[in-house]
């Protein structure tokens, strides 16, 4: 069911002032171009995670540095500072492969795919860039993928990694990780990735699921909406977020969140970057299968796959993906 029809109900749907209240990399998230009008809304999303920087802030200090980095430049110049084959340590380590992929494009105020969703473009100089970085701090020894699943918590805790990228549902294994860690507790936040090499403000990575409505009969597509819109009020979303750690999806469910917030500052600092966050191209039916592509590519070329032509096999992939499931 294209959920506008309930969404811009005026018996049934949201007002003008409680669609404003959605963040609007949020709110945008689930309306493909490719169906109906153009401005089709296959799903909607009740909860979200945010792909961030983590950073050891004493080690940083210790390093001379007074806060994260906001270039990738600097990131280079911090992992590599902390690197120390003898010590075992690593500036930066990561676990995840197409969200992160995605991260790294949009972090540089690029993208990877036409707004009118007519295709992919894994081959412009934006994803070149970024691959091209990521390869070149791995070469250099600044970069690690971890050996197992998660293991980029163990190593940040266990004071083995400066940096590390991840969902931010992830922060309360990264709490635990530091407070488990084999030199005991330290101070830690997180950060937007750098963003500053092509803009004043960042442009963060928010993804998740969202939930759709088929289509069957019309008394329980409108009570499915019904539930729906039950679930992304203030108060559910400020509920299920304590429970789960994703974000709520509306910036008014921060009234419940107070105390929260003060007991977990870090998910309070990735809240205060909702407002800059992007989508990745979850409009398209083809997306899970175009997401395991990145995240093979992605793994290619840090294990020095040649990068031109891994992006042109991934913009072929995904290109033939987005043709069949059209």
């Amino acid at each position: 069911v294209d959920m506008d029809e309930f969404v811009d109900s005026p018996t049934w749907g949201l007002t003008e002032e409680e669609q404003a209240d959605f963040f609007p990399g949020i709110f945008s998230s689930d309306v493909s171009p490719q169906f109906g009008d153009g401005h089709y809304r296959l799903g909607f999303p009740p909860n979200r995670s945010m792909q961030v920087l983590y950073y050891n802030e004493e080690w940083l200090a210790e390093l001379g540095y007074d806060g994260p980095p906001t270039t990738w430049a600097e990131l280079k110049e911090m992992a590599c500072a902390a690197t120390d084959p003898d010590a075992g340590t690593v500036g930066y380590t990561v676990g995840e492969g197409a969200s992160l992929m995605a991260g790294l494009i949009f972090s540089r105020h690029g993208t990877y795919f036409e707004e009118d969703g007519s295709a992919f473009d894994f081959t412009n100089d934006t994803v070149k860039e970024s691959m091209r970085f990521m390869q070149e701090l791995h070469d250099e020894g600044c970069f690690a993928r971890p050996a197992e699943r998660y293991g980029e918590q163990a190593d940040f805790g266990n004071y083995k990694s400066l940096f590390a990228s991840g969902s931010s549902s992830g922060l309360p294994y990264y709490a635990q990780a530091v407070i488990e860690g084999e030199q005991g507790e330290f101070l830690w936040s997180v950060a937007p990735l750098p963003y500053a090499d092509t803009g004043d403000e960042p442009v963060l990575n928010l993804y998740g699921g969202s939930v759709a409505v088929p289509k069957t009969t019309s008394e329980q597509e409108l009570a499915a909406w019904l539930f729906v819109k039950w679930l992304t009020e203030p108060e559910q979303l400020a509920r299920w977020a304590k429970i789960s750690n994703y974000f709520p999806v509306r910036a008014s469910a921060a009234e419940d969140m107070t105390e929260y917030f003060e007991d977990n500052p870090a998910y309070k600092t990735a809240w205060e970057l909702l407002p800059y966050g992007t989508f990745e191209a979850q409009w398209c039916p083809c997306y899970e299968d175009v997401r395991r592509s990145m995240a093979d590519a992605f793994g290619a070329i840090l294990d020095g796959a040649d990068v031109d032509a891994t992006l042109a096999q991934l913009d072929a992939d995904a290109n033939a993906s987005l043709e069949e499931n059209m």
